[in-house]
């Protein structure tokens, strides 16, 4: 028989105070836990007719009765018994580690609503073990959910979390401080504890720092240390926004990316075969090229940082493809999202500059002194349009199954050409001169079939955002990919301009000159999404995106007809309102 774990106490406390996850029936109520539960001060789930902790340990479960006691509030002489006041909550976590062992069976999660807790259930009512519990059971529980594209026992968010629970209290600070943040969005007072967990997350990370700088290089203890603390600073990194007022957590991605080249450097240069540091590499590339791809559109940086997840390309297309819980069939269209965020931060810093610089506007700099025909930049991007044309998401037949029914094979591999066309239309979007724009035009033209030779780049952001959002129409809201396409749905929504969609396509696929239809069909499409992912995923990152494509369709509302004529395609760019509006997100 399995040894019950922290996992199995917290489901029993969850059953209690969050009834709707599907955790379970609770017994009828019973005022008190079986006796041999109430011995060794454990929570009895009060089950029949044996309580989960007896059936665990394989003990005898003596049932509920109520047991005749003594009163001593009569007695002559007064009892010499302690009275037990209660145990002290420690600043910082002394309680060994159990491994979460979650079954199959447990992970069914109606991804269609967000798992809320309901009636009082302030976190100081429970004892600090209790706490922990509730937290690591709403982590597999609930944020693997909202937190994977794809959610079953073979996620590797569970998997990997699992094994790490027992060897690293950074890891385990993580999650605590994870699931708490999360539960603060709908149950503030869970807000203070999830902050406490990520000021320990924050100093066990240092901790752990120093102890992998110390261990003798690649030695096989380095090496395993190494990965859990690059796990740790990527999840610590990309769920600090989730904690109210503590910033985006893009202090950690330089970190992490010394971290990962260091990690790459040990494991394929002690002797290990590639085949067998696969699935770590695997899981370890995803989360980081989902990351960059975030933070390539909040940072300035130049590309070539970005380099080091070249190592995506060198996956034999002829094996099996294993779902990544952050970047679906593939890292690949996320790395050239994270590239084309770099060339729009890099053509936005350049024009700040000569604003600051000459103290005139990007419109009358152009005027009095053209640049080139094809500016440098220009020229990164049509290399990277090029090699993106001709990338292909993998077929039914190498995607592995990732044991979910919410999210299907088709609806991974439409993901991953959302992606692909949402950095396309960054890199058009890139383009400023009207010589780099008919440049652009013509390469793709010249690579995409159905695309007419005379299109513009207007014509091409047009067609390319409908190409998203119909993609996107066609996946469920209750899909798993849900966690994953905020991005290109941002990308495609901030399209939607009266300069751009003057000649759309409806619904039914009709030409049709009125662009007020085809732009106010898509634009409510598009907040309807938004919506259902800040309803359901619960986050505030996606409030932000709803605020700043508000504001970017306001702002080209507001233009008169002979302005938006005039715009280039990196007029009104949703990264220039998002800075200007203060509504940087990370999610």
């Amino acid at each position: 028989m399995s040894k019950p774990t922290r996992w199995h106490r917290g489901i029993a406390l969850l059953r209690d105070r969050i009834p709707e996850v599907g955790v379970g029936t609770l017994a009828p109520s019973r005022t008190m836990g079986c006796m041999t539960c109430k011995s060794r001060r454990i929570k009895c789930d009060r089950g029949t007719p044996r309580c989960l902790n007896c059936s665990t340990r394989n003990l005898t479960c003596p049932g509920y009765s109520k047991t005749l006691r003594w009163k001593e509030k009569h007695q002559l002489i007064p009892s010499t018994a302690v009275e037990n006041k209660g145990h002290h909550v420690p600043s910082s976590v002394t309680t060994p580690t159990l491994t979460p062992t979650p079954t199959p069976g447990a992970l069914s999660v109606d991804r269609g609503a967000s798992p809320m807790l309901v009636g009082p259930c302030p976190s100081e009512a429970l004892p600090f073990n209790d706490k922990m519990a509730v937290l690591l059971a709403y982590y597999f529980h609930s944020v693997c959910a909202i937190n994977s594209c794809f959610d079953s026992f073979v996620n590797p968010l569970r998997t990997e979390v699992a094994a790490l629970l027992t060897t690293s209290r950074l890891i385990e600070f993580c999650i605590l401080s994870m699931s708490a943040a999360h539960l603060s969005n709908s149950h503030p007072h869970w807000s203070l504890e999830g902050l406490g967990y990520l000021t320990a997350t924050v100093s066990e990370l240092s901790r752990a720092m120093n102890a992998v700088i110390t261990v003798r290089p690649l030695s096989s203890a380095a090496d395993q240390d190494l990965g859990t603390v690059l796990l740790g600073v990527i999840m610590l990194g990309m769920t600090t926004s989730w904690h109210a007022s503590s910033g985006l957590g893009l202090e950690h991605i330089s970190g992490s990316r010394a971290l990962f080249r260091t990690w790459i450097a040990q494991e394929f240069t002690s002797g290990h075969a590639f085949d067998g540091a696969w699935p770590r590499l695997h899981f370890y590339l995803g989360l980081q090229a989902y990351w960059e791809a975030m933070a390539s559109f909040l940072i300035d940086q130049d590309i070539h940082q970005l380099d080091y997840l070249h190592i995506s390309f060198a996956i034999d297309r002829m094996k099996a493809v294993t779902v990544h819980p952050w970047t679906g069939i593939s890292a690949v269209p996320w790395l050239y999202l994270a590239k084309a965020g770099c060339v729009i931060r890099g053509q936005r810093h350049r024009d700040r500059g000569e604003t600051l610089r000459d103290g005139t506007s990007r419109t009358k700099k152009a005027v009095m002194a053209p640049r080139p025909l094809l500016s440098e930049e220009s020229h990164v991007a049509h290399g990277l349009a090029k090699e993106l044309l001709h990338y292909r998401p993998p077929s039914d037949a190498q995607i592995e199954d990732t044991f979910d029914e919410h999210t299907s094979k088709s609806q991974l591999q439409d993901l991953a050409r959302c992606c692909q066309l949402a950095a396309l239309v960054e890199l058009i979007r890139s383009c400023d001169s009207v010589d780099e724009q008919q440049a652009m035009a013509t390469l793709i033209a010249d690579n995409c079939m159905g695309t007419s030779s005379a299109a513009t780049c207007t014509d091409l952001l047009r067609d390319l955002s409908v190409q998203i959002l119909r993609l996107l129409s066609g996946i469920p809201t209750d899909s798993g990919t849900r966690c994953l396409y905020h991005l290109p749905l941002l990308i495609a929504g901030s399209v939607l301009l009266p300069s751009i969609m003057s000649l759309s396509h409806t619904p039914s696929g009709d030409v049709t000159s009125d662009k007020g239809s085809a732009c106010l069909y898509w634009r409510r499409f598009v907040m309807e999404r938004v919506m259902h992912l800040e309803q359901s995923v619960n986050l505030e990152a996606h409030r932000r995106i709803r605020l700043l494509l508000t504001e970017v369709w306001a702002r080209a509302d507001a233009l008169t007809v002979p302005q938006y004529q005039a715009l280039t395609p990196r007029s009104l760019h949703w990264v220039d309102v998002m800075e200007d509006a203060n509504l940087r997100f990370f999610v």
